[in-house]
């Protein structure tokens, strides 16, 4: 009887002494996740504030082509035919491509930009331009307008100046139809897509 009371006392000491571990693994996977998080915020909010100049930056640029109102959507007309785009880079520099007359490009978003956090770089075709493509795809995939089946998603690329279409197969034929269905410019890149994005 002694023996078995001893034993279960055993047990009983056993039983709690794993459900503390337990929980003390849970706590230092817990810490861990804490301070990863930590470090992550830490770093998002280290390339947000380098951003933030340009993101501001690029709000002004908004304000200007929309008559002042920043929260616009913005059209395919209300982009002056001189601006080619923009992005920001790693450092954080707004780039903004301009077309045509650059210097009077230059004055006018100088007015509104921070001048040392700029580069301005000259482009082969407007935003307007590379917008009126993507209206003419969107408006002819939307109407049912035959178009080429291998076409699955395309997208303005501003750090290249051009419109990206992505084809889920890509050769000589399959982009002769595209061009001859859809639009043919110059101003299109071919890629090779890695499957068509399917919305919930």
């Amino acid at each position: 009887m002694k023996e078995f009371k001893y034993l279960q006392l055993i047990l009983i000491c056993l039983f709690f002494s794993c459900k503390e571990s337990n929980h003390t693994k849970e706590k230092i996977i817990e810490n861990k996740n804490v301070i990863k998080n930590i470090k992550s915020d830490k770093q998002g909010n280290a390339e947000q504030a380098v951003q933030e100049p340009a993101f501001n930056d690029y709000q002004e640029i908004k304000k200007l082509f929309g008559n002042g109102d920043k929260l616009r959507l913005l059209k395919t007309k209300d982009y002056p035919s001189y601006y080619g785009g923009s992005y920001t880079n790693k450092k954080g520099q707004l780039i903004i491509f301009i077309t045509g007359d650059t210097l009077k490009a230059k004055e006018i978003f100088s007015e509104r930009t921070n001048k040392t956090n700029t580069i301005f770089q000259s482009c082969e075709y407007s935003y307007r331009t590379l917008n009126k493509i993507m209206d003419t795809i969107s408006y002819k995939t939307n109407n049912k307008i035959p178009t080429s089946k291998y076409l699955d998603y395309w997208w303005i690329e501003e750090k290249e100046n051009r419109v990206f279409v992505f084809l889920n197969k890509l050769n000589d034929e399959v982009i002769s139809e595209f061009k001859q269905n859809i639009i043919d410019s110059p101003a299109i890149v071919f890629k090779k897509s890695s499957g068509r994005i399917v919305y919930d």
